[in-house]
């Protein structure tokens, strides 16, 4: 996140809660798609099991002993582990995210009661 000037903290904290909140809406949305069966078949088995496996096999096959097949092996195993660590980064992000979304709110809160003698929950 920048930090403009001529921006206050409000401002900045509510340009970070809106980023947390994207993060955590990407990660349920992820949730839902793992939640599928038809992902999990052509996704998580297919594409995280499968696909590897196949691979590997290839290597082992003359058909696929040069170096331009080989690298192109690597290459596609090289994809399927991004793209699981950028799900899995998906999860961190939104996780670190919701945790720092409920720290903010209850330290609003707790600075609204300070500041009106009243609980948040009151307004």
């Amino acid at each position: 996140m920048t930090n403009f000037p001529n921006t206050n903290e409000s401002t900045v904290i509510e340009v970070n809660a809106d980023e947390a909140t994207s993060s955590v809406e990407m990660y349920e949305a992820l949730q839902r798609l793992f939640g599928n069966a038809d992902f999990n078949l052509v996704i998580e088995q297919g594409y995280f099991k499968d696909q590897p496996a196949d691979l590997a096999a290839m290597v082992g096959n003359p058909s696929f002993d040069t170096p331009e097949a080989r690298q192109n092996i690597f290459d596609s195993l090289q994809a399927i582990g991004n793209l699981h660590q950028y799900f899995i980064g998906l999860k961190y992000k939104a996780e670190t995210m919701h945790k720092l979304l409920t720290q903010a709110e209850e330290e609003r809160a707790a600075n609204f009661a300070e500041d009106t003698g009243f609980p948040a929950e009151d307004v």
